[in-house]
């Protein structure tokens, strides 16, 4: 069993949900540390959980709700596994507390991310071995039929992210 309801097996097809989507968009964050970054970081079991890398997930994530309310019937795969609880109610077998914020990832749905990064933008993913890697990527997708030409288009769902991470639900 899953312990996160956005994490595999789904009980659903995870192709019939994204084949006939016309477009998919991917937002790749290559986060290099400053100094005092990785020396915070270092030591640490699972950098997921650092307060660098939720502060990213959490702008990305509403990022990804922003632009699903903009492009009606899109939707955003994360950068990893869903972030809105601190303890998923899988794990008790009950339903999703948040569902329409919860959100897949596309290595979730079996993407290969490592390939998707070298082959379609040029970066190759980085791990940890034994010291840190001079950087880290996390990859995002945005699955939509509208066509999106550039960043402008989108400076309306930056303010809702902005007016979002204000709301006292989202501190």
């Amino acid at each position: 069993m899953a312990l996160c309801h956005a994490c595999p097996p789904y009980d659903f097809d995870t192709d019939a949900v994204i084949r006939d989507y016309g477009n998919v968009y991917l937002l790749a964050e290559k986060i290099t540390l400053t100094p005092e970054e990785e020396e915070q970081l270092k030591g640490m079991e699972d950098i997921s959980e650092s307060e660098l890398f939720l502060k990213i997930r959490r702008i990305t994530d509403h990022f990804l709700l922003a632009m699903e309310d903009e492009y009606s019937g899109s939707l955003g795969f994360f950068a990893g596994t869903c972030r809105f609880c601190a303890s998923c109610s899988k794990t008790e077998e009950l339903p999703c507390r948040y569902p329409e914020k919860m959100r897949s990832s596309l290595e979730s749905y079996g993407f290969d991310i490592g390939k998707t990064c070298s082959e379609l933008l040029g970066i190759d993913l980085q791990w940890i071995e034994g010291e840190m890697p001079e950087y880290f990527v996390l990859v995002s997708g945005f699955f939509t039929d509208a066509e999106i030409c550039n960043l402008s288009e989108c400076a309306a769902c930056v303010f809702r992210v902005l007016e979002r991470l204000e709301a006292p639900e989202n501190k």
